[in-house]
């Protein structure tokens, strides 16, 4: 179930909020053997997710394009009741886009905030907030669109919980990353 409300206003704003609650059963969920002790997959596991999300983006003609997003979620078992493995409460996202050269050449920067998750030992991973910059082209030559992207701006430190079967409890991420895009959209 989800009730979602869009709203535009003010020429360019928009508005959206949503609240949901999803009963997911049947969840395909990692098993160990007892016997063997081999992981395999089986729909074995129910969840109950709820939460609400707020975004309010606002474009402009010149090519201004700005996001800013919150949501929150609930993500338990309902035979035990603890909270869900790899599951933030909170996500924070804010966008920015700005034209550098007349609608041809955008600077965009983003930032990403992912909340503490619980891990199969038991243990929180830490919050982090990630920041990412790119550098795109939008109509430069008809088809053609080139980015590159700066991921992990501040060589942010963190790690994702895992799941069964390996002897770690988390995974430390990639550091600082950068990647080069060509596109070509044929007409």
């Amino acid at each position: 179930m989800e009730l979602v409300w869009e709203q535009y206003f003010a020429d360019h704003f928009r508005t959206t909020a949503s609240a949901f609650y999803y009963p997911i059963r049947n969840l395909i969920s990692e098993q160990v053997d007892p016997v063997s002790g081999n992981a395999f997959f089986a729909n074995a596991g129910s969840l109950n997710l709820r939460g609400f999300e707020f975004a309010l983006s606002k474009t402009l003609p010149g090519g201004l394009d700005g996001t800013v997003s919150y949501s929150f979620q609930d993500a338990e078992s309902p035979s035990t009741r603890m909270a869900e493995t790899n599951s933030p409460k909170h996500l924070v996202q804010a966008s920015l886009s700005v034209p550098i050269i007349k609608q041809k050449v955008f600077a965009g920067v983003d930032l990403q905030f992912v909340s503490k998750r619980a891990t199969l030992a038991g243990e929180y991973t830490g919050a982090y907030i990630v920041p990412n910059f790119t550098l795109f082209t939008r109509n430069v030559l008809k088809g053609l669109e080139v980015s590159a992207s700066l991921y992990n701006g501040i060589n942010q430190r963190y790690a994702d919980p895992v799941g069964d079967g390996l002897a770690e409890n988390t995974i430390v991420q990639d550091g600082r990353t950068f990647r080069i895009k060509v596109g070509y959209r044929f007409q």
